[in-house]
Protein backbone atom coordinates (compact mmCIF):
# COMPACT_ATOMS: atom_id res chain seq x y z
CA UNK A 1 0.00 0.00 0.00
CA UNK A 2 1.05 3.15 -0.79
CA UNK A 3 0.35 7.23 0.47
CA UNK A 4 0.80 10.44 -1.10
CA UNK A 5 2.08 13.17 1.22
CA UNK A 6 2.34 16.41 0.85
CA UNK A 7 4.38 18.76 2.64
CA UNK A 8 4.82 22.26 2.39
CA UNK A 9 8.61 22.77 3.62
CA UNK A 10 11.33 20.97 4.08
CA UNK A 11 12.53 19.81 7.28
CA UNK A 12 12.69 16.66 10.00
CA UNK A 13 9.94 14.52 9.42
CA UNK A 14 8.54 11.59 11.31
CA UNK A 15 6.16 9.83 9.22
CA UNK A 16 4.52 6.90 11.87
CA UNK A 17 1.44 4.14 11.03
CA UNK A 18 -0.60 3.88 14.02
CA UNK A 19 -3.88 1.34 14.86
CA UNK A 20 -7.38 3.11 14.93
CA UNK A 21 -6.33 3.84 18.80
CA UNK A 22 -3.62 5.87 18.04
CA UNK A 23 -1.00 3.04 19.03
CA UNK A 24 1.95 3.05 16.78
CA UNK A 25 2.42 -0.16 14.78
CA UNK A 26 5.55 1.19 12.89
CA UNK A 27 7.68 3.98 12.23
CA UNK A 28 7.49 4.67 8.03
CA UNK A 29 10.25 7.56 7.90
CA UNK A 30 12.41 9.68 10.32
CA UNK A 31 14.11 12.12 8.93
CA UNK A 32 15.23 15.17 6.87
CA UNK A 33 12.50 15.33 4.13
CA UNK A 34 12.45 17.71 1.28
CA UNK A 35 9.29 19.82 0.43
CA UNK A 36 6.69 18.98 -2.07
CA UNK A 37 5.09 15.29 -3.28
CA UNK A 38 6.26 12.28 -1.59
CA UNK A 39 5.07 8.61 -2.07
CA UNK A 40 5.89 5.90 0.76
CA UNK A 41 4.82 2.17 1.11
CA UNK A 42 3.32 1.55 4.04
CA UNK A 43 4.21 -1.88 5.72
CA UNK A 44 0.86 -3.22 6.30
CA UNK A 45 1.77 -6.89 4.94
CA UNK A 46 1.54 -8.57 8.24
CA UNK A 47 -1.08 -6.54 10.04
CA UNK A 48 -5.21 -7.52 10.27
CA UNK A 49 -7.79 -6.13 8.61
CA UNK A 50 -9.32 -3.03 9.99
CA UNK A 51 -8.16 1.30 9.48
CA UNK A 52 -4.66 2.56 10.27
CA UNK A 53 -3.33 5.86 10.25
CA UNK A 54 -0.25 7.44 8.79
CA UNK A 55 0.88 10.62 10.99
CA UNK A 56 3.17 12.66 9.46
CA UNK A 57 4.83 14.92 12.03
CA UNK A 58 6.91 17.95 11.80
CA UNK A 59 8.09 20.71 13.51
CA UNK A 60 5.12 23.03 12.39
CA UNK A 61 2.44 20.80 12.77
CA UNK A 62 1.12 17.23 11.59
CA UNK A 63 -1.14 15.55 9.28
CA UNK A 64 -3.02 12.32 9.32
CA UNK A 65 -4.10 10.37 6.04
CA UNK A 66 -6.29 7.55 6.87
CA UNK A 67 -5.43 3.57 4.83
CA UNK A 68 -7.63 0.77 5.36
CA UNK A 69 -6.52 -2.80 5.17
CA UNK A 70 -8.91 -4.92 3.60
Amino acid sequence: TEVILSLGKAGRTQVELQDVLGRPVAIIHEGMMAAGEHRLSVPLERAVAGIYFVRVIQADGSQTVRVVKE
